[in-house]
């Protein structure tokens, strides 16, 4: 089995279980995270949700493109997700990352990005702009040879919530799965809802109003001239 579902009360550990593979996504597992997520939304007494890597590593990226989404949001499970980053994160692992809504990091877990010329999945790059701050994931994006954060690193970025002794990982984040547990899961749940498709439609609208607004510079020599020249056109 490629992921484990061990529910506690009112709250549930997801766990991926492909440590030979570095806990990669393939179709199996990103499927078994589908199907897991649609049966999560539905039930009434879960009230939050921890996903985990199983071994040293979290989950080193996918294997080949991914048969369904992976994201939370996609199946409308609005219960609030704690990731617990235990080992290396990278390539579509860094999706989890942008999809929790709180992150937690091992002390030895690293984060990294694939480089550009290894043909980064959208998805990865969206997950990765909505957690960092848009100067560094511009930088990070952008830079061709890839990156790689420490947990001390992406905790001073505001990428993580927390920094952990890895012993201590799981024990933290079934703390806060209690604490979370804890409130109106009703109200829970819809602030999520609204954070989450609130920052979607931002993303939309701020695309389509920069369709709007800015000309194809081919379609504008003049306008692209001016740019460049960093003047205003006349």
């Amino acid at each position: 089995m490629t992921l484990t579902v061990q529910r506690e009360d009112t709250t549930a550990v997801l766990t991926l279980r492909r440590p030979a593979a570095g806990n990669r996504l393939d179709a199996a597992l990103a499927t078994a995270l589908a199907e897991t997520w649609r049966h999560l939304a539905t039930d009434p007494a879960l009230r939050a949700i921890i996903l985990t890597g199983e071994g040293e590593v979290f989950c080193e990226g996918s294997e080949g493109e991914l048969p369904v989404a992976i994201d939370p949001a996609a199946y409308e499970c609005w219960k609030p997700v704690i990731v617990a980053v235990n080992g290396r994160c990278a390539g579509a692992g860094l999706r989890f990352v942008g999809y929790g809504d709180i992150i937690l990091a091992a002390e030895e877990a690293t984060f990294a990005g694939a480089p550009l010329s290894e043909g980064v999945p959208f998805e990865d790059l969206l997950a990765q702009r909505r957690r960092l701050a848009l100067p560094l994931a511009e930088l990070l994006i952008l830079s061709g040879g890839g990156w790689t954060l420490d947990a001390a690193r992406a905790l001073a970025v505001g990428w993580v919530s927390e920094v952990v002794p890895r012993a201590q990982l799981l024990a933290r984040a079934q703390e806060l799965a209690r604490t979370l547990a804890a409130n109106d899961p009703w109200a829970v749940q819809r602030t999520k809802e609204i954070l989450v498709r609130g920052r979607d439609l931002f993303l939309r609208d701020a695309l389509e109003l920069a369709r709007a607004a800015v000309p194809p510079l081919a379609a504008n020599p003049a306008a692209r001239a001016a740019i460049l020249a960093r003047q205003r056109p006349h």
